[in-house]
């Protein structure tokens, strides 16, 4: 429950806190999934940036995920030079680790 509240603050850090948790704990990888294509689109650079690397973390821990989703929404992010590293890594995450 208290996951679930620091998702809903407005602060950057609890948020990119709580997800990075809720991926790691939370058994429910379509609801995390969701969470973390909702949060690539944050505005905060570190919400983004914890939320791509996150959808990696779902495909490693959970071994399956939403590939259409992710691959189009990591594959937008390749060429950003902020993010693009960290869509990379997701990405290779996301092939090596859930089945076709």
């Amino acid at each position: 429950m208290k996951l679930l509240q620091s998702l809903q603050v407005t602060t950057p850090d609890k948020i990119a806190s709580a997800l990075l948790s809720v991926v790691i704990y939370d058994s429910d990888f379509e609801w995390v999934q969701s969470l973390c294509f909702q949060y690539v689109h944050s505005p905060h650079e570190n919400v983004k940036w914890i939320a791509i690397i996150c959808l990696g973390h779902i495909a490693r821990i959970h071994r399956k995920i939403d590939k259409h989703t992710a691959i189009t929404l990591l594959e937008t992010l390749l060429t950003d030079e902020m993010y693009g590293g960290q869509a990379s890594d997701a990405l290779d995450d996301i092939t090596r680790y859930t089945l076709d």
